[in-house]
């Protein structure tokens, strides 16, 4: 399916996911959230890419919009049709790759440790990755028939 609607079912699973997940999000300023659009393996991997695209930043437009998610912690991302987790070679399996997720990640910086007389000066690092946040689960949105 083409689709990019969010469906009221899709709405009450993001919404339940934001509840389990709202003291850390609350209490830890570094916390983000990436919304990744998948597609199944219909249509050209640019196509594709754009449909993922559509997907996920519909799903960033309602958390920002609808729930107050400061716009400045949520990003969106596109798999396109790279990220299958069912058999594309069947309905159901490619019903099961047109989905939305949405991942919990910590940002970071770490820098130098301050120098002190019995240590040696040390390099600062540059940003780590983000690293996920353990949720009890992903949101998915389905998708409309």
């Amino acid at each position: 399916s083409n689709s990019t609607v969010l469906t009221a079912a899709g709405k009450h699973n993001i919404d339940v996911f934001l509840s389990d997940i709202k003291s850390d999000f609350a209490e830890n300023s570094n916390v983000v959230l990436v919304v990744a659009g998948y597609t199944d393996n219909t249509g050209t991997p640019e196509y594709n890419y754009e449909l993922g695209l559509l997907r996920a930043k519909g799903i960033m437009k309602y958390l920002t919009l609808e729930k107050n998610v400061n716009p400045a912690r949520v990003s969106s991302v596109s798999y396109g049709a790279t990220a299958p987790v069912g058999d594309n070679s069947t309905a159901q399996g490619r019903e099961q790759n047109r989905r939305v997720e949405i991942r919990v990640y910590t940002e970071s910086i770490t820098t130098a440790a301050a120098t002190t007389a019995a240590q040696p000066p040390v390099a600062p690092t540059a940003a780590q990755a983000p690293k996920p946040v353990t949720v009890p689960k992903t949101a998915t949105a389905p998708k409309a028939p």
